[in-house]
């Protein structure tokens, strides 16, 4: 019976043993062939995968559904295609190591519903083909999504002239078309013009919902907001004040108060700023008020005000906790000061903050007050690298050797979502060690998944600091070559274009920005035919160093302002106290954000130029 028992095992086992990886390569030929257009072939691949693999984890993933949908789509089956397309669904908000879902939904699920809702209308099925392309209807801008958008308003129109006005208006840009557009179809084009940074033509149609005869007071007051955040943007704040007084009776007294006390903090009326934020009462913005209240009395000295300010707050973060503690520090305060270091610590444990604050309170022999910002933090830096381990040989222990080499083979392919499906099937999904956090962020290296990498190395930031070449995976040098020839083309140093990168994109090569920049630098375009190019890392790369060195110049060598230009603006570098040496004090900053952000920067360029001494 004992020896059945075994045959049975071995029977039962015998696939995870010899598993050869043979449909992860059949499923990356299909894909390969559908993204060089040769679809026959990418056919023929697929219907291999799904004849002999049916057991594969591959099809039990959406993921391989919309390439297989997509390529009958291409080769006109549209039967097949609508059968495997209506199977693609995607939650990227539960994936493991999902990235953001606007930047998903532009990968597949703009391109999928287009095809899905035409295909439809091709077999005949009207009413489902418009609701999917319906489903193409978004108030922002991108040059992916918002290709399929036209193409979806172009097929619909042909359906029902209905569509017509608000697919000339928003793709072409007829403001006439304006006039036969209902309030909520407005405030999306509105808020789709501001994300393309067409300021002229949001402010047109938000003012157009404004002057509508409309009782619907609640899309008029997004409508306003909408224009005060662009003319936040375009640093036009008495105009913020002017639409604020001209339609004070339509706003929600905190709504008014907030923004009018936004315009008078940006105008440095800091006593108009405080009545009006004082004077919030709701729960939507009394937490960014009361913010902005205890970062102006900081910026006073008062530091017992910034204390009893936020004590105020029902809802605290890591910023406040950290403007709290340093009031306290300012006060002398010191039990007061270890009690909220200790909540920072504990709460937020693999944050910068939270690493320092438990390193000082071990070594109180550090000053934090006789040195300005540069000076100091580069201090506790060079203090805390000196601290660590320097051999992590003990931290890898009791990993599956044979799991780790089956990851490494699927990461070679190269395919990110591939690699998901088999992270979350593993043993290291479910279990928090720092042996697995170094072999996942090895695993996800080797298939240059750097992002997800370095998100991965973020998670386990507490772990990974206790050893110095640990914490080098939370400064890493990723697109190491491309890096070395920007540095030594444009003469600025690497440290510059590494600090830029991680607070840029922190090494996603298809980032998007809220601001419509685009990449590992976060570089701007301007036409959608420079999409694709621009996300190549080289060209991106290139033109990133290629400002630094135009800042640099600019600012005759200053590598702290260059960056913080770079990173914020020139008006932040404007508004910034630099001390006679260039260094920061950043107790002038009033804004707490502002200030929590600048000290991020510094961090990690000082730890950039001291682990690589570059």
């Amino acid at each position: 019976m004992k020896k059945i028992f075994i045959l049975l095992f071995f029977i039962l086992n015998i696939n995870i043993f010899s598993y050869n990886y043979d449909d992860y390569s059949i499923f990356i030929q299909g894909k390969n062939a559908y993204e060089q257009k040769d679809y026959v072939t990418a056919q023929e691949s697929f219907e291999t995968l799904m004849r002999s693999f049916g057991y594969s984890p591959i099809l039990k993933n959406n993921y391989a559904f919309y390439f297989i949908g997509m390529t009958y789509y291409q080769l006109g089956d549209y039967e097949k295609a609508v059968h495997y397309l209506q199977k693609a669904v995607f939650n990227y908000n539960n994936s493991f190591l999902g990235k953001d879902s606007k930047i998903e939904k532009n990968r597949y699920l703009a391109e999928r519903d287009y095809s899905l809702g035409d295909a439809l209308l091709k077999i005949g099925n009207y009413e489902l083909g418009e609701v999917y392309l319906q489903r193409l209807d978004y108030n922002y801008y991108s040059p992916i999504s918002s290709f399929f958008e036209e193409k979806a308003l172009s097929l619909l129109l042909k359906q029902d002239s209905k569509f017509r006005d608000y697919y000339n208006l928003k793709f072409n840009l007829d403001l006439k078309s304006a006039d036969n557009l209902s309030n909520d179809k407005l405030l999306k084009v509105t808020e789709f013009f501001h994300s393309q940074k067409k300021y002229k033509e949001a402010i047109y149609t938000g003012k157009k919902i404004l002057s509508s005869s409309s009782n619907n007071l609640e899309i008029k007051e997004k409508a306003i907001v909408e224009i005060f955040r662009i003319y936040l943007e375009n640093r036009e704040y008495k105009e913020i004040i002017e639409l604020a007084n001209k339609y004070d009776k339509i706003l929600n007294r905190d709504t008014l108060f907030f923004y009018k006390g936004i315009a008078y903090y940006r105008l440095k009326d800091f006593s108009r700023c405080l009545y009006f934020f004082e004077n919030i009462k709701g729960e939507k913005y009394l937490s960014p008020s009361l913010l902005y209240v205890a970062g102006i009395y900081y910026s006073f000295g008062d530091y017992n005000k910034v204390v009893s300010t936020i004590n105020k707050l029902s809802k605290r973060n890591i910023i406040t906790e950290i403007l709290l503690a340093d009031s306290y520090l300012k006060l002398k305060k010191e039990r007061k000061f270890e009690e909220t270091a200790k909540n920072i610590i504990n709460n937020y444990p693999n944050s910068y903050e939270g690493l320092f604050f438990a390193f000082i309170l071990e070594n109180k022999n550090i000053d934090l007050k006789s040195h300005n910002a540069t000076f100091k933090i580069g201090l506790i830096i060079d203090n805390f690298i000196d601290s660590t381990k320097k051999d992590p040989s003990e931290v890898y222990d009791k990993i599956n050797d044979l799991e780790i080499e089956k990851l490494y083979n699927i990461a070679k392919l190269k395919d990110e979502e591939l690699l998901k499906i088999e992270l979350q099937n593993s043993s290291f999904v479910n279990k928090y060690s720092i042996s697995n956090g170094v072999a996942i962020t090895n695993i996800l290296e080797k298939g240059e998944f750097y992002d997800l990498a370095y998100k991965n190395s973020s998670n386990y930031r507490k772990e990974f600091f206790k050893y110095k070449d640990l914490m080098r995976y939370n400064y890493p040098l990723y697109y190491k070559e491309i890096v070395d020839n920007c540095s030594k083309k444009y003469d600025i140093p690497q440290e510059l274009i590494y600090t830029t990168m991680l607070l840029g994109s922190k090494f996603n090569k298809d980032a998007i920005s809220k601001n419509s920049k685009i990449g590992l630098m976060l570089i701007p375009f301007k036409h959608k035919d420079e999409f694709n190019e621009l996300l190549k890392p080289a060209i991106n790369i290139d033109l990133g160093s290629k400002e630094l060195k135009e800042l640099l110049k600019k600012y005759h060598g200053d590598k702290l302002k260059t960056l913080i230009h770079y990173n914020f603006g020139e008006s932040v570098v404007k508004n910034i106290k630099f001390d006679f040496d260039g260094d920061i004090n950043l107790d002038t900053i009033s804004n707490p954000q502002e200030k929590y952000e600048i000290q991020d920067l510094i961090i990690t360029y000082i730890f950039y130029k001291k682990l690589y001494n570059f």
